[in-house]
Parts: C-alpha cells; structure tokens; sequence
C-alpha cells in the first residue's frame, strides 16, 4: 500500500511542478510576446484589407475602362453612322 501511494505522489508532484512552471512560463515568455504577436496580426489583417481594397480600386477602374471603351465605341459607331448619313447623300449628288 505504501509503494502505491509513493507512486502517485511521484506521478502527481510532477504535474503539480509542471503546473507552476507554465505559470511562469506564460507569464515571463508568452506575456511579453504577446504585442509582437498582436502587431504580426495586425499587420496581417492591414495586409488582407489593402489588398482587398486595391483589387477592387483596379478592378473598378478596368471596369471604368471598360465603360469608357464601350462609350468611345458607341461614339465611333455614331460618328461612322453619321458619317455615313452624310456620305450617302454626297456620293448620290457626287455621282448622280
């Protein structure tokens, strides 16, 4: 009976040892860590956020682009309608 009960005070006092060491542990290296660790988070979520919000600036000025070249295809296809309503009546007085 004694040996059993040397055995689970052996098997308990390293917890308890074990226990107080991460206390100390969290206090004098995870604590002090803890605004690097803040900063790297931040510097992710600043990271994600700008490069969310420059894709969309790019992608609505191709979209800006885009608009602008189909406007100044519109255009040119007005001005050539248009260039050919006044062409045809010259041709036909020209020719006829």
């Amino acid at each position: 009976m004694p040996l059993s009960t040397c055995r689970f005070r052996r098997l308990v006092r390293p917890l308890k040892v074990s226990r107080h060491f991460s206390t100390i542990y969290i206090k004098q290296a995870i604590i002090p860590l803890l605004p690097h660790f803040l900063r790297i988070i931040q510097s992710y979520i600043a990271f994600f956020i700008w490069t969310f919000f420059t894709d969309h600036c790019i992608e609505t000025i191709r979209y800006q682009q885009r608009n602008e070249l189909d406007a100044r295809w519109m255009e040119c296809r007005v001005v050539s309608a248009i260039c050919a309503l006044v062409h045809r009546p010259i041709v036909k007085t020209y020719r006829g």
